[in-house]
């Protein structure tokens, strides 16, 4: 099945991580469904992820688990288990070159939840800007346009993935091309109303969200994300796009230095700081059309503002975008 037994996705980035060797749970060297566990390379708050190995095939993949004492204790985490599962059917359904994709999920029989996702291996957008500071615009044009595009892709297929950020993007290199691959639609909502409830901001647990509080990560978070988080849509990921697209061509963030209080009232109440002088002004205009505090100002999708990106920065189409990115190893 396109998008289930077939795809990829890296260690999400909030989770806490855990240097290759640490002393482990049981799951090493257990078989769930077709992967082996091999690593334990992440823990949050409700789950754990690990890398595993496919022998059929003989690839790596990442698995994210859910913690069993919290599946043993069924009468409180009845509707964690439910969003769980919500958010494996969810991003099975997106088929994207640019998206991390989920190869299988499951439930063992001792209560145990798990998804098998791509691992990604590359760098994320945080890293490099932060190596490299802000991104010329022949890189970001068309590197961001392909972000615009699987996120559009989603939206087409009634998903929002209400946590876009430089750590959530992966980037690799293929035939002279950066290529991204979005990350953890761990607190993804449907757009049909199948919604993932709040909580968690800057989320420390991206596959089990509790209810009743803001989702997503402060420095993205549109101002409806805010105010009435239960009734985002697709708009909340253009700002939080115009958001990442600002700290490309930037190097930082628009809204740097302020405590978590003081950003809800920065993205309710002020406009972004102008932009360096070396940002050209259409990229600029396209970045704040994308981060207008009413979401009907905003772009009609991503994909126009990745269009327009693109416009803005010169087509984006050499023959070899690749400047000197990653470091060697």
């Amino acid at each position: 099945m396109p998008g289930v037994d077939d795809q990829t996705e890296a260690l999400p980035a909030p989770a806490e991580h855990v240097a290759p060797g640490a002393p482990a749970a049981s799951l090493i060297g257990r078989t769930l469904g077709k992967f082996k566990v091999a690593e334990l390379l992440g823990r949050g708050g409700s789950g754990e992820v690990y890398r595993a190995e496919q022998p059929q095939l003989g690839r790596s993949a990442v698995i994210k688990v859910l913690h069993r004492e919290t599946t043993a204790a069924r009468s409180r985490s009845a509707n964690k288990i439910e969003r769980f599962l919500r958010e494996a059917k969810l991003a099975s359904r997106l088929d994207h070159p640019y998206a991390a994709h989920v190869y299988a999920f499951g439930a063992e029989t001792d209560g145990l939840l798990w998804i098998a996702m791509e691992h990604v291996r590359g760098a994320t957008l945080d890293e490099i800007v932060a190596r490299r500071g802000a991104m010329p615009p022949a890189v970001f044009g068309p590197l961001f346009a392909r972000i615009c595009e699987v996120v559009h892709t989603a939206h087409e297929l009634g998903i929002v993935h209400r946590d876009i950020k430089g750590s959530n993007v992966m980037v690799i290199e293929r035939a002279g091309q950066l290529l991204p691959k979005l990350l953890d639609f761990g607190i993804a909502k449907g757009l049909d109303g199948g919604a993932t409830p709040g909580g968690g901001v800057d989320h420390v647990d991206p596959a089990l969200t509790g209810q009743g509080s803001t989702l997503g990560s402060p420095h993205y978070m549109a101002p409806e994300q805010w105010e009435a988080p239960a009734g985002v849509d697709g708009r909340a990921d253009i700002y939080a796009l115009g958001v990442l697209a600002y700290r490309c061509v930037a190097g930082y963030l628009p809204f740097r230095g302020i405590e978590r209080a003081g950003l809800a009232q920065a993205h309710l109440t002020m406009p972004p700081p102008p932009l360096p002088d070396h940002v050209a002004m259409p990229v600029a205009e396209a970045i704040a059309r994308a981060m207008a505090k009413a979401r009907e100002a905003r772009w009609p999708d991503a994909l126009a503002f990745g269009e327009a990106v693109r416009t803005a920065t010169g087509d984006g189409r050499p023959a070899h975008e690749a400047v000197p990115i990653f470091d060697p190893a």
